[in-house]
């Protein structure tokens, strides 16, 4: 299904968006937990303050504790909203041409990987381990003529995704010997249009 709407930086004429994803959701839950407990230890702490015997305020490394309690929350908050940010930024885009791999941060890394469709030799997909078949994700091999293989990891539901990768390969193919086998100026959707009706005469 094609996603006419849909517009990326450096596409191509002619090329159109068929889908694209984000890499699974497994990859945020270390953020996630560690973020959560951070947040438990803070509120437990602001709950239960009362019943510690602190010294005032007013006391200098008091201050100093605070200060510092304060920049590393805010530490933490910003590290996790960074990396929620740069799972957002990081997708896979399937167009009728290509497979392109968007890598971003939110300040050090702007990477683009690609690989043509009619250049793809093969592809393959490894879901192993309970854990990639529990939450539905895994890898997707991509091997091309004369260069290493693309490995695109973490791949949200790999089935729906490897058979839609075979089957936009084997389009493309088909349209390149399409056009390969057309001679030029005619549309190879017209060829039957152009072509010179039989004579359905008889025979002698």
């Amino acid at each position: 299904m094609k996603h006419p709407g849909k517009n990326f930086k450096g596409q191509l004429e002619n090329e159109d968006v068929i889908s694209y994803f984000r890499h699974h959701w497994i990859l945020l839950l270390p953020d996630v937990i560690s973020f959560g407990l951070f947040l438990a230890i803070i509120v437990l702490l602001a709950i239960n303050i009362s019943s510690f015997n602190l010294p005032p305020l007013s006391e200098l490394y008091i201050q100093e504790i605070a200060v510092l309690t304060i920049v590393a929350t805010g530490f933490v908050i910003h590290r996790f909203f960074v990396r929620l940010l740069a799972h957002a930024m990081n997708f896979v885009i399937i167009t009728n041409l290509r497979i392109i791999e968007v890598r971003k941060t939110l300040f050090a890394r702007n990477d683009q990987e690609s690989i043509y469709m009619r250049n793809i030799q093969d592809i393959q997909k490894h879901q192993d381990g309970f854990i990639k078949n529990l939450c539905s994700f895994g890898d997707l091999s991509i091997s091309s003529y004369g260069s290493e293989p693309i490995i695109i990891s973490t791949v949200p539901h790999p089935d729906r995704y490897f058979r839609l990768l075979n089957k936009v390969k084997n389009e493309s193919t088909f349209a390149e010997q399409i056009q390969t086998r057309t001679p030029k100026g005619i549309d190879p959707r017209r060829m039957n249009e152009a072509a010179p009706a039989r004579d359905k005469t008889p025979q002698p």
